[in-house]
């Protein structure tokens, strides 16, 4: 059915909640502090609550993560609450579940999927009439409205954070979270900001990490804006450099980094239109393509030319990619990553330049649709290959990633730069591969 979560109310928050005697009044948001690790993004959750009689589901509502409330809580956001017409007694709805699921309404947060469904199964049983209230609560938030050109910029930085959080092997779950730029006209802010908090830092680990940075990349980062997110041994930092610029971006380069494969996979976004039933990016419109194309060029050749023998084995060691991503007018709410297609550079030059291309129409203009280029990867097997090790450039330095920064400001192209390290732990790595 649904993601469904149970929240255990405190003396002081029952009494908040049986203050708000309005219903409207009750649907509002309620922001509470809760452990981190027991709460996932927009779950339909039961509210139970303390009586003398015992415990009861009292409400049923919304619960999102919000920002970080110190070490090792952050906000819990409670939305669109309806107060129950007969609470549900703990122990009436335990009484017919299985064994495995009884557990879960006596502790606080995330329910596995299979125990979820049949508790909420029995809940529609004892109380009909809340099929409707939790339909209503699962209606899809509007998407957000792309405006201007910052706006369409700010949607391939969004779908850059995404990519780096998969690429990582880590959840997408911060984009359910992600604020658009208040000013859809001017670039005047970085969009890591719209970004949620991975974690609560301590000063001293926050000059630690900005240090780290300025190593790294080996340039001047005075207003540099990033986020950090820990998962098990792994660490993403994802950084935005150029948050304050007088012109507009062209579009986005992912500048993204292994550390411990010493591998960087570089990607550059690219527009494709609507062209009737098809979406299609067209090489004529656009007038920074070659130069664009001579600097992945040098890069590839760089890395391969570096390369030793002992180096991981890789399916493709040429770094540089093009995402051809559609350019919507709408944003969803959700985790989701614009779709498009993948290309090396080796083969979009191929597919550029090659007489026989299948992208050459019949007056001899080039364009790329999903009716014209014969392969590519999509969103889901590029981040697994990355994740994997399969592709990106392996035994490079840091000191390269400077130079990508650089060229990205110079071509003005807004970089945004992913540093990970750590693998993702082996015996993860062998129950996804036995899952399939």
């Amino acid at each position: 059915m649904v993601p469904l979560a149970v929240l255990l109310c405190k003396a002081d928050e029952r009494r908040h909640l049986a203050a708000r005697t309005n219903p409207e009044r009750l649907k509002d948001s309620w922001t509470i502090a809760r452990n981190h690790g027991k709460w996932k993004s927009r779950q339909l959750t039961l509210v139970v609550t303390d009586h003398e009689t015992g415990r009861e589901i009292t409400y049923i509502g919304l619960a999102d993560r919000g920002s970080w409330h110190g070490t090792h809580q952050e906000e819990l956001v409670v939305t669109g609450l309806n107060r129950l017409e007969e609470a549900v007694k703990v122990g009436e709805i335990t009484a017919p579940l299985p064994v495995y699921a009884k557990k879960y309404l006596g502790s606080e947060g995330d329910i596995p999927r299979k125990a979820g469904d049949v508790i909420l199964s029995v809940l529609f049983t004892l109380r009909p009439q809340l099929t409707g209230v939790v339909e209503q609560l699962l209606q899809p938030e509007p998407p957000i409205e792309v405006r201007g050109p910052v706006g369409h910029l700010a949607r391939q930085a969004r779908d850059a954070f995404g990519l780096a959080m998969q690429m990582t092997g880590f959840s997408r779950d911060p984009l359910n979270r992600w604020a658009q730029p208040e000013n859809p006209e001017q670039q005047n802010g970085s969009f890591v900001r719209g970004l949620p908090e991975g974690r609560a830092r301590e000063k001293a680990l926050i000059r630690h990490d900005t240090d780290r940075f300025l190593d790294w990349f080996g340039v001047d980062l005075p207003e540099l804006v990033w986020r950090k997110y820990v998962k098990g041994g792994q660490q993403l930092y994802i950084a935005d450099v150029d948050g304050e610029r007088e012109e507009i971006a062209l579009g986005i380069d992912l500048i993204y980094y292994q550390e411990t494969r010493a591998s960087l996979t570089l990607v550059q976004y690219k527009a494709m239109e609507r062209d009737g039933d098809d979406w299609s990016y067209r090489p004529s419109g656009d007038g920074h393509i070659a130069g664009q194309l001579d600097r992945m060029r040098a890069v590839d050749e760089k890395c391969l030319q570096s390369a030793l023998p002992g180096d991981d084995y890789r399916l493709s060691a040429a770094p540089c990619w093009i995402k051809l991503c559609r350019s919507e007018n709408v944003i969803p709410r959700t985790d989701e990553l614009i779709r498009g297609m993948y290309l090396t550079r080796a083969y979009f030059e191929r597919l550029k330049n090659d007489p026989e291309t299948p992208c050459r129409g019949q007056r001899g203009a080039i364009r790329f649709s999903y009716r014209t280029v014969p392969r590519y990867l999509d969103n889901t097997t590029f981040a697994q290959l990355v994740a994997d090790g399969w592709i990106g450039s392996s035994g490079t330095g840091t000191s390269l990633i400077k130079e990508q920064i650089e060229a990205s400001r110079d071509g003005q192209r807004e970089p945004i730069l992913a540093f990970a390290s750590g693998d993702v732990p082996k015996a993860q790595r062998t129950r996804e591969r036995i899952r399939g």
